[in-house]
């Protein structure tokens, strides 16, 4: 494989790499739920709690541009984003990508390992997974504080829905930005 600064993942890639991510933190999840006898309530959310969910969006995507200007390998981080997902994110599938992701994220590390293992250790891996070499370390790092900030909001409402709702704004905004910075070029 090339090195980060050339590769880049084509649509296909993408939705292979998803596809295969997401179906094994839904099994691994279901698989820890079943074990541990955990019961995850998705109640149906109510239009108030998605709206709160969207609010609490806000200070996770100011978090992510105060890193960038105080970080100079997280904007390189950035950057190295920009050239791998800019090709692969077309601008009709970032919806359901932004969407997906946050389900599945939630999911499995604040609705199955934050019960297990508390908020810091799930934060703590919601971070690694974020991880992909060492250019990405930074990345880890500020996922890890969001997964913290995710965590206390599930803590503190007790429904899931509107971490996902925070979560999958976060990403919407964060995989327009990515798209749009790739296409300036």
């Amino acid at each position: 494989m090339a090195q980060n600064d050339e590769f880049r993942m084509t649509t296909a890639d993408l939705w292979r790499l998803l596809t295969i991510q997401s179906a094994a933190i839904v099994v691994s999840g279901l698989g820890l739920a079943w074990w541990f006898e955990l019961e995850i309530f998705l109640q149906r959310p109510d239009l108030w709690e998605l709206l709160l969910g969207i609010g609490l969006a806000v200070p996770l995507i100011l978090s992510s541009m105060v890193f960038s200007e105080l970080f100079n390998s997280y904007d390189k981080v950035l950057r190295a984003f920009q050239r791998i997902l800019g090709p692969a994110l077309k601008p009709g599938h970032i919806p359901f990508l932004a969407l997906m992701s946050a389900v599945v994220e939630e999911y499995f590390f604040r609705g199955v390992l934050q019960p297990l293992l508390g908020i810091v250790p799930a934060a703590f891996l919601f971070g690694l997974v974020h991880v992909w070499n060492r250019l990405f370390l930074i990345h880890g790092i500020w996922a890890a504080f969001a997964g913290l900030y995710l965590g206390f909001i599930y803590q503190m409402t007790g429904n899931l829905w509107i971490p996902v709702a925070t979560h999958a704004l976060n990403n919407l905004i964060g995989f327009w930005l990515l798209r749009r910075e790739w296409e300036k070029g």
